[in-house]
C-alpha cells in the first residue's frame, strides 16, 4: 500500500495510538484514591473532634468536600502519566466544531428530561431530598451558596466525567469490550449518588453513549454541566 505525500513532498504525520491504561495502573489508581479518601475522612474526624460532629459532617459533604474530592481525583491524574495522557487525548475539542455533536447533547437532554420525569415525578420511585449534597444546596446562602453553584455545575461535572468516563469507562472498555466499560461506569455512577441510584444509572448510561459515539470526554462533561445547570435554576 502506497503511502500519501504531502505537496512538499514529505510524508504526513503519523497520528499518536491512544494511550491505553494497564491493569496495575488501574488498582494503582483505585488504591490511591481510597488511600486519599480515608485520609480526609481522617481529617475531618479530627476537626470534628476539635469543634464539633456536625460541623465536620457538613464540611465534608458540602461544597468543600465537593472540591476536596475533585482535588483528589484530579491529582491522580496528575500523578499517574498514562492516566494523564489517556485524559487528554479523551477530551477532543475538535468535536464540538460539528453539528452532530450538539445533536447527540440534545438527544442526551431529552433522555435525561425523561428519566428524571418517570424516576422521580411520575412513579416517584426515588428522591434527590435523600442525598445530603442537595439538602445542604437547598440551605446555602451568599457565598456558600456561590461555592455550592461552582461545586454542582462546574467542578462536579468534570471530576465526574473524568472519573467515571474518561478513567473508568476507558480501561473497561480498552481492555474488556465496550458494552462493560458503559454498563460497569454507569452502575459505579450510579452507586455514588445516594438517593436516586437508579436514576443516576440511567444518566450514566446516557453520558457513556455519548461519549461512545462522539469518542469525546467534552461532550458528557458538557451535557453534565448542562443537565446540573438546568435542574438547579428550573
Amino acid at each position: 500500500m502506497r503511502e500519501k505525500i504531502t505537496s512538499s513532498g514529505e510524508l504526513p504525520p503519523i497520528a499518536p495510538e491512544p494511550t491505553k491504561i494497564g491493569w496495575h495502573i488501574f488498582w494503582s489508581v483505585i488504591l490511591t484514591y481510597i488511600a486519599f479518601t480515608i485520609i480526609t475522612a481522617v481529617l475531618m474526624a479530627i476537626v470534628g473532634g476539635i469543634t464539633s460532629t456536625s460541623f465536620a459532617y457538613r464540611l465534608l459533604t458540602g461544597s468543600v468536600g465537593q472540591f476536596l474530592d475533585a482535588c483528589v481525583v484530579f491529582s491522580i491524574v496528575a500523578l499517574y502519566r498514562d492516566v494523564r495522557i489517556s485524559i487528554m487525548q479523551s477530551i477532543r475539542l475538535s468535536a464540538l466544531r460539528r453539528l452532530s455533536t450538539y445533536l447527540y447533547i440534545m438527544f442526551g437532554f431529552v433522555c435525561l428530561s425523561i428519566i428524571s420525569f418517570l424516576m422521580i415525578k411520575y412513579w416517584q420511585f426515588e428522591t434527590t431530598t435523600a442525598n445530603p449534597v442537595n439538602m445542604q444546596w437547598h440551605t446555602a446562602g451568599g457565598w456558600q451558596e456561590v461555592l455550592w453553584l461552582i461545586a454542582l455545575i462546574i467542578v462536579g461535572p468534570v471530576k465526574e466525567e473524568v472519573m467515571f468516563r474518561g478513567f473508568l469507562y476507558r480501561i473497561l472498555a480498552d481492555r474488556l469490550y465496550p458494552v462493560v466499560g458503559l454498563l460497569g461506569s454507569a452502575v459505579l455512577f450510579g452507586i455514588m449518588h445516594p438517593g436516586y441510584p437508579v436514576s443516576s444509572m440511567l444518566a450514566g448510561l446516557v453520558f457513556g453513549f455519548l461519549y461512545q459515539r462522539t469518542n469525546s470526554l467534552a461532550v458528557p462533561i458538557l451535557l453534565h454541566m448542562s443537565w446540573n445547570a438546568y435542574v438547579i435554576f428550573l
